[in-house]
């Protein structure tokens, strides 16, 4: 299962989200090379089986069903209606499902390091700033902190 985490970054802190980018970023690439690796060796697998089981329709064409002469089109038909056939697909369809989610999250990690890339630029431009005052304007700012805390300030009667 993928880790949630990933999709998450969090604009206050953008310093470790950026370092630990790339520990992430790895961690992705390593699991979708290694799940590569597993549908590589379960497609030689099914592939294997899948030949032994046509050999064998072909050889024994009577423990399936069929005439003794046969057809091209027979074999195949056969063959998707074999048992160890069937499972060896599923299996198969099983890791590539795998290779395919752990691919998905290797593109995330791309979208979330042009995020945290945008969002450095952007904390850079000052866009996540709090509103300053100019200081012309400070001592009226002040002068009304001042009365909002004591109370002090004098509502309009309409």
């Amino acid at each position: 299962m993928t880790d949630p985490s990933i999709f998450n970054i969090d604009i206050t802190r953008l310093d470790d989200e950026w370092l630990t980018q790339p520990g992430k970023a790895h961690d992705a690439i390593e699991r979708y090379r290694i799940a590569g690796k597993k549908l590589r060796e379960g497609k030689a697998e099914f592939e294997k089986i899948t030949a032994g089981i046509r050999l064998n329709i072909r050889q024994c064409p009577s423990d399936y069903d069929l005439p003794a002469k046969i057809t091209e089109k027979m074999v195949d038909e056969a063959l998707l209606i074999a048992p160890k056939f069937q499972k060896a697909q599923a299996k198969y369809f099983i890791l590539q499902d795998k290779s395919d989610r752990r691919k998905n999250v290797v593109q995330v990690m791309d979208d979330r390091k042009k995020a945290l890339e945008n969002l450095v630029r952007l904390h850079g431009q000052d866009y996540f700033s709090t509103p300053r005052v100019d200081s012309g304007y400070q001592s009226t700012v002040d002068d009304l902190k001042q009365r909002a805390m004591s109370g002090k300030t004098k509502r309009k009667k309409k």
